[in-house]
């Protein structure tokens, strides 16, 4: 099981990858390029749960974490992603300070949260790490809450004041998203196009005396 969290927040730079292809393959070569981490797109991607499994085993002997973005904010789905031994969860469409805080609720184990507990998961290497699994996991799973909204932003990105507001006790990284975000900032034309009109111009549509 590979944590990266602390490894990104004190990292000038960290590399990494979003796949959406579903597949095993393209994983592969990409942990094969020396990328920190990838991001595994069930919201947009091709891949159900069975096909994130099989992309997440397929990074164990690898230096190369898998972050998985969720299809919606659900905690039996985070509870799953993260048996199978993501490294972290990006969640979309987080609207308010209530929603960022039911995803970390959804990640941590009790006291903390609400994540349930398997010793035998795969994560935990099905029980032989369970210990040091379950020791780390509370604080070094990485959780992304991403904002897709206008009315969480007022701006193309968040002011200090929405991000505050968006986090709590540790903080967690906010990821505006730049296509929902500007589909939801563009203007809505105000009323009915006019029909360009088929006449040429001068044409007024009378008979024309010839000279």
């Amino acid at each position: 099981m590979k944590f990266i969290r602390n490894e990104i927040r004190e990292s000038a730079l960290s590399r990494g990858l979003f796949i959406a292809s579903g597949a095993v393959s393209p994983v592969e070569i990409a942990a094969e390029c020396g990328f920190d981490w990838l991001l595994l797109d069930m919201e947009h991607g091709l891949g159900d749960e069975h096909a994130t499994l099989q992309q997440i085993t397929a990074l164990k002997h690898s230096n190369t974490a898998p972050i998985v973005r969720i299809p919606t904010l659900a905690e039996a789905t985070i509870k799953r992603i993260l048996d199978f031994g993501a490294s972290g969860i990006m969640a979309p469409m987080i609207e308010s300070r209530e929603e960022a805080e039911r995803l970390v609720r959804a990640m941590r184990y009790p006291p903390e949260g609400i994540r349930g507990l398997s010793s035998g998961s795969r994560a935990a290497d099905y029980g032989f790490d369970f210990k040091e699994y379950f020791r780390r996991a509370n604080r070094e799973l990485l959780c992304i809450a991403q904002i897709e909204a206008k009315r969480r932003c007022g701006t193309s990105t968040p002011s200090h004041r929405s991000r505050e507001s968006m986090c709590f006790s540790s903080a967690i990284p906010i990821s505006p998203s730049g296509s929902d975000v500007t589909t939801s900032l563009t203007p809505k034309p105000c009323g009915p196009r006019k029909k360009p009109s088929s006449k040429p111009p001068g044409n007024t549509g009378k008979p024309q005396a010839c000279s």
